[in-house]
């Protein structure tokens, strides 16, 4: 039990991209400059890279520091389905939606973004630890 209590920010997280997701076409605001900067491309990355980084938290306060090593890429591998899934929710399940091949790209790299900035920050957080200097 302990250990789903670690899972439910990644949890909550996916099911706000799903809602996100399940927004009709005409309910979404339409403005000319959205499309001049790819506003969408970058908050379909930015969802992914943060559902990845409180996944692999979840996975590493479940099994213990350097014990889900092995498991993260079979867990990053299971967002990036889950990006894939929801651009075919959109399109088989959705009127005035589809699924955009570029959404797609966006979310595996938020993924992946998201798993090196994950990666990044422990490395530096306990090289610091080891160090004795904080924050």
């Amino acid at each position: 039990m302990k250990t789903l209590k670690r899972w439910w920010p990644a949890a909550l997280w996916a099911a706000i991209i799903f809602v996100l997701c399940s927004i009709p076409g005409k309910d979404i605001p339409s403005a000319g400059w959205m499309h001049a900067v790819s506003l969408d491309k970058w908050v379909h990355f930015i969802m992914f890279a943060v559902l990845s980084i409180l996944v692999l938290h979840a996975l590493r306060r479940s099994s213990g520091r350097d014990e889900y090593w092995p498991f993260q890429w079979w867990w990053i591998g299971v967002v990036v389905l889950y990006g894939a899934l929801t651009e075919g929710y959109q399109h088989w399940f959705l009127e005035d939606r589809y699924a955009d091949v570029f959404d797609f790209v966006a979310n595996t790299l938020g993924a992946f973004v998201g798993t090196w900035v994950y990666h990044r920050y422990h490395h530096l957080y306990y090289r610091r630890v080891e160090s004795g200097k904080t924050f």
